[in-house]
């Protein structure tokens, strides 16, 4: 994914599952804390959609992003 610095980046992943999965994110191998002012994650369970939102990109962002799914 390539980002302008200072703008939002936003990861998509599918993941079928029934019942609908609990989702972790990870950045760098390391659990990722979803904050309101720097991150945002958005499950959709109905499109089987879910999103990491970086808000406001900087180059502390590049790294390796992973969705773990389970239930």
């Amino acid at each position: 994914v390539e980002v302008v610095t200072g703008t939002d980046a936003t990861l998509v992943c599918e993941v079928q599952a029934s019942p609908a999965p609990t989702v972790r994110w990870f950045f760098n191998g390391q659990p990722l804390a979803v904050s309101p002012d720097r991150y945002e994650q958005v499950d959709d369970a109905k499109t089987n959609q879910y999103k990491l939102i970086v808000k406001n990109a900087t180059l502390e962002n590049i790294g390796a992003y992973r969705l773990e799914a389970s239930n």
